[in-house]
C-alpha cells in the first residue's frame, strides 16, 4: 500500500479531442493505493474521480474491459490520465509518473 497524490491534468483531455466540460473543481486529492508491478492499468473507482472533481461525463471514452483477480468484469466507463506523484517512501524519495 502506497500513499499518492492525484492531480488531474485536463490539458491531457483536450489534447485527446475530449476537453472537460468544466474544470473549475478539479482539485489533488492524497489516497492510498494498492501497488502491483505486474498489472498494465490502474483502475480506480468512480468516487475516487469525482473526489477529483471529475464529473462522470468527463472521462475520456474507451472500448476496454478488465478483470479482477477472480476475473470478474470491474466494469470500466472511461480514462483519466492524472498525474500520480508518490509520497516520501521510508528512504524519504518522491517519484512522479504520468502516462504519455
Amino acid at each position: 500500500m502506497i500513499t499518492v497524490t492525484v492531480t488531474p491534468v485536463p490539458q491531457d483531455h483536450t489534447s485527446f479531442g475530449y476537453p472537460m466540460n468544466d474544470t473549475s473543481n478539479l482539485k489533488s486529492v492524497n489516497m492510498a493505493m494498492v501497488t502491483d508491478t505486474g498489472c498494465q492499468s490502474s483502475i480506480m473507482p468512480l468516487q475516487y474521480a469525482n473526489n477529483l472533481g471529475i464529473a462522470k461525463r468527463d472521462p475520456l471514452p474507451v472500448k476496454l474491459t478488465m478483470r479482477g483477480a477472480i476475473k470478474e468484469d470491474l466494469g470500466v466507463i472511461g480514462a483519466i490520465e492524472p498525474l500520480m506523484r508518490y509520497l516520501p517512501n521510508p528512504l524519504g524519495y518522491y517519484a512522479m509518473s504520468q502516462k504519455q
